[in-house]
């Protein structure tokens, strides 16, 4: 791995923690809108898909 390759990578646990839900619901919306449209699904059902609270979308 390059060194400017691990400056970008999170450093602790939380930061690892919160890149992957972030990366979660992004993957998930792109898959929802691709689906059903910009307007095909809710954020409760975006956050189901991912696990999460509507709390933590938000």
């Amino acid at each position: 791995m390059t060194e400017s390759a691990k400056l970008c990578q999170p450093q602790g646990l939380r930061a690892r923690k919160r890149e992957a839900t972030r990366s979660a619901i992004t993957a998930a919306a792109r898959r929802l809108t691709s689906q059903n449209g910009l307007n095909g699904f809710t954020i409760e059902q975006l956050c189901e898909q991912v696990g999460v609270s509507r709390r933590t979308l938000l």
